[in-house]
């Protein structure tokens, strides 16, 4: 898998110190509310607890999980997954606008602190990371140093701070 992918990123963080050039995109649509993945709040306490380390974390908005016309999941209780409100008539993005668009929303309504990127509609970092639908990666710019399992379910948050605290203990 290559180390560094084709595409490229918007910043789409309000935190202008984390990425520079961020801008923050709304939509004057009525929009319905977006769901914060399980494992945000552990990630956002493990990058947290490095801010003072030579560290960046990103969230990196790739696909929308559950498109209005893609396919269907369950709830706990065998509703379909479209039955909840917060994933209701969500569509699938078509352009690099409407995909940052609902993903700066994901990121303003769940009140994230770790900076977000927009993967460009065409996948271009999604496909080669083999990031679908979620996965934590560390690198060093170059070099896949860790690759998670797949999220949502195999992935661990835990996996990922104990690896990269033995990467930073071995770098010091």
């Amino acid at each position: 898998r290559p180390a560094r992918p084709s595409g490229s990123f918007i910043p789409t963080t309000a935190n202008p110190s984390r990425a520079a050039g961020a801008s923050r995109c709304s939509t004057s649509e009525a929009a319905p509310e977006v769901r914060i993945g399980r494992a945000a709040p552990a990630f956002e306490d493990v990058a947290a607890a490095r801010r003072d380390q030579a560290v960046d974390f990103y969230y990196v908005y790739i696909d929308e999980a559950h498109p209005a016309e893609g396919w269907t999941t369950y709830l706990d209780d065998d509703r379909p997954l479209e039955e909840d409100p917060k994933f209701r008539d969500i569509p699938r993005p078509t352009t690099l606008e409407a995909r940052r668009a609902l993903a700066t929303r994901w990121h303003s309504d769940a009140n994230l602190a770790v900076p977000l990127l927009v993967d460009d509609v065409d996948d271009a970092t999604a496909l080669p990371f083999d990031a679908r639908p979620e996965r934590l990666y560390i690198t060093d710019g170059r070099t896949i140093l860790f690759r998670g399992d797949e999220g949502p379910f195999k992935y661990s948050v835990d996996a990922m701070a104990t690896a990269l605290d033995a990467l930073l203990l071995q770098a010091a």
